[in-house]
């Protein structure tokens, strides 16, 4: 398997050149904004930075989501006995995706993944899949908070030291960095960790002067290439 595409733009937050504390959301209508958790808020921020977007079909991938506002729902619960639905609402792994349609009114598809030990690479193909089938661009987000110290993590390498997203406009075509994305049989290596590291190795990846990154999972080794 190897596809060609084009990264027309791609942002991520907080940037490493910023000290901003919390992220700018000046084109968030208000009644959204005050829906939005400090993830969310993440996630719109890195959107923004991608530019205009139009109207296209969306990839987003979080390892656990809102997983910090459903426990402090669970916690809510069981000390008083009941939620609010809008809690509940926004703390599903697809309300992040929700609230970015109705702010955009974008009605192209969207996909919510939860990748697992494949980390970054399923959001790559599903988005690679939806331009073969004819999409013009593409937006993939990939975004991941701290976990809370009520889930064990150890010894697996599960979550990540600061709240962080990154989007990217992927198309077949036109100006920007052209890519091939590619995987094969796993290696004896085993699995590197998960979204979150990915993450951090990609961002590098891309900012940097290497012109291959490739990740081992426990059943492929995927890679990317700068061409």
């Amino acid at each position: 398997m190897s596809f060609q595409f084009i990264v027309k733009a791609w942002s991520v937050w907080p940037s490493p050149s910023s000290e901003a504390l919390a992220p700018t959301l000046e084109n968030i209508p208000l009644h959204l904004k005050r829906r939005l958790s400090p993830l969310a808020s993440s996630v719109f921020a890195a959107i923004a930075g991608c530019g205009n977007l139009s109207q296209c079909p969306a990839v987003f991938s979080s390892a656990y989501g809102e997983l910090t506002t459903s426990l402090a729902m669970l916690t809510r619960l069981d000390r008083d006995g009941e939620i609010s639905p809008t809690a509940f609402s926004l703390s599903v792994h697809n309300a992040i995706a929700g609230l970015f349609s109705m702010m955009l009114g974008n009605t192209f598809e969207i996909t919510v993944l939860s990748p697992g030990a494949d980390g970054i690479a399923p959001a790559f193909v599903e988005a690679l899949g939806l331009l073969h089938e004819g999409a013009e661009e593409v937006l993939v987000v990939f975004y991941d908070e701290p976990m809370p110290s009520f889930y064990p993590t150890q010894p697996f390498l599960m979550g990540c030291a600061q709240r962080s997203a990154v989007a990217l406009r992927l198309s077949r075509s036109g100006e920007g960095s052209a890519m091939c994305f590619s995987k094969t049989k796993a290696a004896s290596l085993g699995c590197q960790s998960e979204q979150p590291q990915h993450v951090a190795r990609f961002v590098e990846f891309m900012s940097g002067a290497e012109s291959i990154l490739e990740i081992n999972t426990p059943r492929q080794t995927w890679r990317w290439q700068k061409l």
